[in-house]
């Protein structure tokens, strides 16, 4: 369904807006500071740092160093879900709790492989040692796609004993669209582009938050036109 331009959406677009701007001064001074820290990690000398006036032009990446044995203290090689029943008093039946558990226990580690959680934790856990601050977003992901595949037939032949003998006979490719993700996600967000009210002392407390997103011209035209727009990795 195409999205229909009325006064009142343009409210709250110009409403949204002014308060991104509002937020986005007071934001520019850490993002400074965290692309300052940034080529700290990455051993950038600029001409106008005062390290370059130096005599030895020998830079160790110190900084990289530190914060990459950090990093690796902080990831978990095989993430799993731990989950423990919460029975009510007086109920008796434990052991269908145990069950459930166990359950969700299996789709949970599932949705974590599906998602490629392991991937995820280096860039989350980095960018909380660089700049102080890390953000993730967690969501439903939804994705539809044409699926080819061959289409096979079993069918049985008689061999020169007589014998009946199973075999499959490719008929050709086949195209079905089909769901390709339906399953919970988890989505690293570069601080420098999650902007918060400057007043705000927590994340409960903001009076709003803004996650900036970048697209390309075409994925831009998609939105326009009311298609679905889902990428998947």
């Amino acid at each position: 369904m195409a999205f229909k331009q009325t006064k009142a959406s343009d409210e709250v677009v110009a409403r949204q807006m002014t308060g991104f701007h509002q937020d986005e001064k007071a934001h520019r001074v850490f993002v400074g500071k965290a692309d300052t820290r940034y080529k700290a990690y990455r051993a950038i000398l600029e001409r106008n740092m005062d390290a370059s006036q130096w005599q030895s032009k020998n830079h160790p990446p110190y900084v990289f160093q530190i914060v990459e044995t950090m990093t690796s203290g902080l990831l978990d090689a095989n993430p799993k879900w731990r989950l423990r029943a919460l029975p009510r008093v007086g109920n008796r039946d434990v052991e269908r709790y145990r069950e459930g558990v166990k359950a969700n226990e299996l789709l949970l580690d599932y949705q974590l492989s599906c998602d490629h959680f392991v991937e995820k934790q280096r860039p989350f856990s980095l960018q909380a040692l660089i700049t102080g601050l890390t953000v993730g977003k967690t969501y439903w992901q939804y994705a539809e796609g044409v699926q080819h595949s061959q289409q096979m037939i079993p069918h049985e032949l008689r061999n020169d004993l007589g014998e009946l003998i199973a075999v499959t006979e490719t008929l050709g490719h086949v195209s079905e669209t089909t769901t390709l993700q339906d399953d919970p996600t988890f989505e690293v967000v570069d601080v420098r582009d999650f902007i918060w009210h400057e007043a705000a002392v927590s994340l409960e407390r903001a009076d709003r938050v803004t996650h900036r997103l970048w697209f390309t011209a075409a994925e831009l035209k998609r939105m326009v036109q009311g298609k679905r727009f889902n990428k998947v990795t």
